[in-house]
């Protein structure tokens, strides 16, 4: 297993992401009748990377046709309107305990960044999701490395700009960080991908047919 060696300063942030969580959805830091967390294994995946993936591996796997994991865009749905990844289905935060999400396939999520997609990995771990992956740096990070990356490695630069123009990017040869954070994101001209209701959504009465 590789793990990444955390900093004081890394390892207190940790600490508070957890607290919040709990604090957010469970009302409490002690008691909840929907999770038993096992604090020892939950450590242990906070810092495994294998938990993380990287941009340009999404960006292949998605390129490759990969099918064996679910893509989770845990943002609101006015945020999914405006852009969303590739395959993405929209499944908000406030609606994970909720959704019909399976504990036995690999699901794949991101949000704005780093802390509420860890948020989210967070919350389905407790409730017994076992092969979870998040997406490093979320959309933000998606942006700077997909959509608008500096090309500045002249040995990768023909398969970034390839993957970057896939996905609609434009890609920057020479610019700096601040022109790519400046600039908007392309819409994604595929249809968006729906979820299955939730267990606690109301179906609507099935249309009669015939006279």
């Amino acid at each position: 297993m590789k793990k990444i060696n955390l900093s004081t300063n890394n390892k207190l942030a940790i600490i508070a992401l957890i607290s919040g969580f709990f604090a957010i959805f469970f009302n409490t830091p002690y008691e909840s009748n929907k999770a038993i967390i096992n604090v020892d294994e939950l450590a242990l995946n906070i810092i495994d990377s294998n938990n993380i993936i990287a941009p340009i591996q999404l960006a292949e796997w998605l390129i490759q046709g990969k099918v064996d994991f679910r893509l989770i865009d845990v943002r609101d749905e006015k945020q999914y309107e405006d852009y969303f990844i590739t395959g993405a289905e929209n499944i908000p935060l406030t609606k994970i305990k909720t959704s019909e999400l399976l504990r036995n396939e690999k699901i794949l999520i991101y949000s704005d960044d780093e802390l509420k997609t860890a948020q989210s990995w967070l919350l389905l771990k407790t409730l017994g999701y076992k092969n979870i992956l998040m997406l490093k740096g979320g959309i933000d990070n998606w942006k700077k490395s997909i959509i608008f990356p500096i090309i500045s490695d002249s040995k990768n630069q023909e398969k970034l700009i390839e993957i970057s123009k896939h996905f609609g990017g434009t890609p920057l040869v020479g610019a700096t960080s601040e022109i790519a954070v400046s600039r908007e994101l392309p819409k994604t001209n595929l249809p968006k991908v729906q979820p299955p209701p939730s267990s606690g959504e109301k179906k609507g009465k099935p249309k009669r047919e015939g006279c």
